[in-house]
């Protein structure tokens, strides 16, 4: 292999790990998202559950 081989397929190879870092970023951001409104929806549905339990209760 020629001493131009070598660099392009350094090239290639550092192209490679930069778009397999960039998605695992992507994929590690999406998670914290997504466990971020998994929390947020869950206190929610939380507070309104209790919510209605005292409107129910005052009620009767």
């Amino acid at each position: 292999m020629g001493e131009k081989d070598m660099e392009g397929n350094d090239e290639k190879t550092s192209i490679f790990f930069e778009d397999l870092q960039r998605e695992k970023e992507e994929k590690f951001v999406n998670l914290i998202s997504e466990i971020i409104v998994s929390a947020t929806l869950n206190e929610y549905y939380e507070k309104s559950d209790k919510i209605s339990k005292i409107q129910s209760t005052r009620s009767e």
